[in-house]
């Protein structure tokens, strides 16, 4: 006799959410970008579907680490996990509320569309003077909102250099 039957999820269930990391600083050259690396290959090492949302459209340096990755992997043959990546583009709007609405939408978007196939997400988000965010703070704002965990280097006054790590609610999809 066979105790296995089949699972039938009622249609009212939730949506499949990613665990969401956003590696964030306001100053820029702060290393974001490269920690946000190690995290996404430490993921796929573990055997984690890994998603990834560059929020710095100008400099794209997270996107171009791993392209270079993606060409190595390439050139050498070798069987390496890749993260799977969503780029967003710099709205064309004139507007600044038209431009802002249309980021929320597109960072909704892309992180619903990576929640639905990965088990995590890990954003990398601008510095704050970063020319790319400077007209653009709401997106930044939107990744952190989002985020359960939020990992962000800072240097209070007088202190050592530390790291931060917080719990947050996730964002309402």
């Amino acid at each position: 006799m066979s105790l296995a039957h089949s699972y039938d999820p009622p249609p009212t269930a939730a949506p499949r959410q990613a665990h969401v990391i956003v590696v964030g600083n306001q100053k820029g050259g702060a290393g974001k970008s490269t920690v946000a690396m190690h995290i996404i290959v430490a993921l796929m090492r573990m055997g984690r579907r890994t998603g990834v949302l560059d929020l710095d459209v100008r400099q794209r340096s997270l996107t171009r680490y791993i392209e270079n990755r993606a060409r190595w992997i390439s050139s050498r043959g070798v069987k390496l996990p890749a993260p799977q990546i969503l780029e967003l583009h710099e709205s064309a709007q004139r507007s600044l509320d038209l431009a802002e609405q249309e980021d929320e939408a597109a960072f909704r978007s892309a992180l619903r569309r990576l929640s639905e196939t990965c088990d995590f997400v890990v954003i990398d988000s601008p510095g704050g003077d970063s020319v790319s965010c400077s007209h653009r703070p709401r997106l930044r704002r939107y990744a952190d909102y989002a985020a359960q965990r939020f990992i962000r280097r800072f240097r209070p006054p007088g202190r050592h250099r530390s790291g931060q790590c917080r719990d947050r609610p996730p964002l309402d999809l």
